[in-house]
């Protein structure tokens, strides 16, 4: 096998991957979305702000319904911030 042949093999693969795992992020996505309005404030703002940079998704979601309820960027960056101090 050449190696163009294995290096087009290998593309495939990865694709096939990033594809899967692009689905999966989509799902977790929608089901976060769903999750998030029947969270209090205080909930929310916790999310928001623990799992940022561990769980980004889950952490857009929260904030993304906090905007919802009327809170602004810059509200969710103190949020951000205050989380950072601890």
């Amino acid at each position: 096998m050449g190696f163009w042949s294995v290096a087009g093999k290998a593309a495939k693969g990865v694709m096939g991957f990033v594809a899967s795992e692009t689905g999966a992020a989509i799902e977790r996505n929608k089901l976060y979305n769903e999750e998030m309005p029947a969270k209090n404030d205080d909930e929310l703002k916790k999310i928001f702000s623990k799992y940022l940079n561990s769980k980004p998704i889950m952490a857009l979601a929260a904030g993304r319904e906090l905007k919802n309820r009327g809170y602004s960027q810059e509200d969710l960056s103190q949020i951000s911030r205050e989380n950072s101090k601890r």
